[in-house]
């Protein structure tokens, strides 16, 4: 429509100032794209899946954690898995896992372990079955778990970082 018709090209420009480091910059017109698309009664899954990837692209880079895991599972929605790459499928899921166990803000994580895109995991089933064990509060599956996989744990820098939040969780 009228309104939309320039909302593609904002987004990729956003795109590009976060991929640039201009922080402001891409904040500014995410804002302005987000608020046009508010107001469209139809959803259109192209644009909303572009807009809602580069939003988290933007929350993975700046925080907070819960809003990357928001808007990656909203493009999610708006995205047939059929047409995301395997390894980018991979990539995604390994990172909404990451930040919802990371997030200061996220204490239940149904709507993640309930989707389809942790089927892509892989050799990194490991962090579901984590993220699984605190969802279910079952502290012998976290612990045995932590210790089974402590040196991948030990690899992900924002894991050793939030070991506290993660014990408290």
């Amino acid at each position: 429509t009228q309104s939309t018709w320039g909302v593609y090209p904002l987004t990729e420009i956003a795109r590009l100032k976060l991929a640039a480091g201009d922080r402001s910059g891409a904040k500014a017109l995410l804002e302005e794209v987000g608020a046009v698309l508010e107001s469209i009664v139809e959803m259109d899954s192209v644009l909303h899946s572009f807009y809602y990837l580069v939003k988290a692209e933007y929350h993975k880079q700046h925080g907070p954690a819960e809003a990357f895991c928001r808007n990656a599972l909203l493009y999610l929605t708006c995205k047939s898995l059929d047409e995301i790459a395997a390894e980018e499928k991979t990539v995604l899921a390994f990172e909404l896992c990451l930040a919802a166990l990371v997030s200061d803000r996220m204490y239940t994580f149904g709507a993640l372990l309930g989707h389809e895109v942790l089927k892509s995991l892989g050799p990194h089933d490991w962090i579901a079955d984590l993220l699984r064990a605190i969802h279910a509060g079952n502290f012998d599956a976290f612990n045995e778990i932590k210790q089974r996989r402590a040196a991948r744990m030990n690899t992900q820098r924002a894991l050793v970082l939030k070991q506290e939040l993660l014990d408290e969780k």
